[in-house]
């Protein structure tokens, strides 16, 4: 008998199972690196979410991952203990490299099922991924925004100081402590906390520059309310060069003195009146400017030069106007009584047409009785008739507001 070709015909047996259980353990190393780097990713993201969301999120997250990190921990161990038990880099005899196939497989299976359940965390909250996603990149957007508005700030206070303005240094300092807290980002201060800080310095921010821009605008408002009244201030002073003589005695000839006397005395003082309004109106432009920045100052000089300047028109015009009324008024006397009486009957026609209490016809019957007083006063040699057209005025006043109290009785049921 001759001897066999190869001389290691007595090993082929233990050969061929020790390159079965290298293959295996090899697959099972594979499984081991897979597994590895999907646990190591995931646990990344469940410990990012943990330090930007500490909240119940967090928490129910990180519940479901325990269990399953522990499992592949487990998966793990197994292997690197079946790793050294079944050492297939020295040569095995052939039962316990047999062995080591069905072992290393087990332990493949074991690690990959491990890597199917770390996997499927990150899908099982792919919501609240999602959600934590979306809050980063509005993170992202409102610190540059934040940045970007501190440097307008900066800029706008720059500005302003430069031209001589004294600009409160607060808001903008605030906003510069608020910028800086934002780039320590939400690990530092939580997502919530990041995003509430980003917002807080975007409003101080724009405050600062608000606060910086509005001191030259508010000033050249109050230059153009400045020059608007010394357009009118100077129409005024045209209108008072003309000679009121005329008109005066004409009133004075024609009217009582109650009906002019008033225009009479106004008169006299425009021009003392015209110059209370120019020193107002100075005063104005020295209050705003950036070495006083006296604000109310400057708005009550302004209201106290148009006031000043109205009462100052009234002088002007105020003679030649009272004339042309009392001229229409002594021409046709009754279009404006009748206007009144329309208005009364109007009122009359209202309560009578639903509920109303006993005092509204009283009082327009009352009404009535002092319009026709009012029409009596024209019978005299010389009436009064701008107490006769305040009268008109006084009762149309009145029956307005019966007509308003009617209504609102009637709202009320």
């Amino acid at each position: 008998m001759s001897a066999p070709h190869d001389p290691r015909w007595w090993r082929r047996g233990r050969d061929e199972a020790l390159v079965r259980a290298r293959a295996a353990q090899g697959e099972a190393a594979l499984a081991l690196l897979e597994l590895d780097g999907s646990q190591r990713r995931t646990a990344s993201h469940l410990e990012f979410l943990a330090e930007l969301d500490g909240g119940r999120v967090a928490d129910r997250v990180h519940d479901a991952w325990r269990p399953i990190d522990a499992a592949a921990d487990a998966a793990v161990a197994a292997y690197l203990d079946t790793q050294e038990r079944f050492p297939v880099e020295d040569d095995l005899e052939q039962l316990p490299a047999e062995q080591a196939v069905p072992a290393f497989a087990r332990c493949s299976d074991r690690m990959r099922a491990a890597q199917r359940d770390v996997l499927a965390v990150p899908d099982r909250f792919a919501r609240e991924f999602a959600t934590l996603s979306a809050a980063l990149d509005e993170l992202g957007r409102l610190g540059a925004q934040a940045a970007q508005a501190v440097r307008e700030a900066s800029e706008a206070v720059d500005q302003a100081t430069g031209q001589g303005w004294r600009v409160d240094p607060a808001p903008l300092a605030r906003a510069q402590v608020l910028l800086l807290a934002t780039q320590e980002g939400a690990a530092q201060h939580g997502l919530d906390g990041a995003l509430k800080t980003c917002r807080d310095c975007l409003a101080a921010a724009e405050l600062a520059g608000r606060t910086a821009l509005d001191l030259p605008a508010q000033a050249e408002r109050i230059r153009h309310r400045v020059a608007a009244l010394r357009t009118r201030l100077e129409a005024v002073e045209g209108r008072a060069s003309r000679p009121q003589d005329e008109v005066l005695s004409a009133l004075r000839r024609r009217y009582v003195s109650s009906s002019w006397q008033d225009v009479e005395r106004v008169e006299g003082q425009v021009e003392q009146t015209l110059d209370r309004s120019r020193g107002h109106l100075g005063e104005a432009v020295d209050a705003s400017a950036p070495s006083r920045q006296e604000w109310p100052t400057a708005l009550a000089a302004l209201g106290a030069a148009k006031a000043a300047l109205d009462e100052a028109e009234v002088g002007v015009d105020g003679a030649r106007e009272r004339l042309a009324l009392l001229e229409t008024t002594e021409k046709d006397p009754a279009t404006t009584l009748a206007h009144t009486r329309f208005l009364l009957r109007d009122a009359q026609k209202l309560v009578l047409a639903g509920p109303a209490g006993p005092p509204f016809p009283a009082r327009l019957d009352a009404l009535s009785r002092r319009l026709d007083t009012a029409e009596h006063q024209l019978d005299h040699p010389h009436p009064d008739l701008l107490a006769y057209l305040r009268e008109l005025a006084a009762v149309e006043d009145a029956v307005r507001r019966v007509v308003a109290d009617v209504r609102e009785q009637r709202a009320r049921g």
